[in-house]
């Protein structure tokens, strides 16, 4: 199952898997997340980056895109996934006026209730196969009853040069 709210997203999904997946304005997602999604052993959401980044003026949970980070929480909270995983932006893991971290906020209702344990990391795609430099957060959290904490974040490798990729012709190789 697959919950979006940008039509573009959704469409580009239609097309390549030929589904048709439903498209939800925020604040319906939002419901919709809690009150129809199945119950899942790994959760995994992308967060919207624009209330905690800078080009998003760093509104924080005064952006309404921030509920859909309020509605992953609440998903996890109800459902109690074995595993998930969530992604945004480095910047929301910067303290706030408050000291406190916009994703130790959003957390901390997930971290109270004990039955996780959650590793976050600050991970440059650069460094893992992908040719494009975006540090990005990423928190997983593990039932405990399925974890021995030895969960580990990748460690960074090095990636291939495109030219092996490209056509002789391309790269300017006879």
């Amino acid at each position: 199952m697959i919950i979006d709210f940008v039509q573009r997203r959704i469409l580009t999904r239609a097309v390549s898997f030929n589904k048709t997946f439903s498209h939800l304005g925020c604040t319906r997602m939002s419901a919709h997340v809690t009150t129809q999604a199945p119950n899942l052993d790994l959760y995994v959401a992308g967060l919207p980056r624009q209330p905690f980044s800078q080009m998003g003026q760093r509104r924080g949970f005064e952006d309404p895109r921030a509920k859909v980070g309020e509605a992953c929480v609440r998903y996890i909270l109800e459902r109690r996934p074995r595993s998930f995983i969530l992604e945004n932006v480095s910047a929301a893991v910067t303290p706030g006026d408050d000291a406190v971290s916009p994703i130790d906020k959003l957390l901390k209702p997930v971290v109270e209730i004990g039955i996780y344990n959650i590793y976050r990391s600050i991970i440059n795609t650069k460094f893992h196969g992908i040719p494009h430099s975006r540090p990005r957060l990423y928190v997983v959290g593990i039932g405990k009853t399925f974890d021995d904490g030895s969960f580990e974040f990748p460690l960074p490798y090095s990636s291939y040069n495109i030219e092996l990729f490209l056509d002789a012709f391309i790269s300017g190789v006879d």
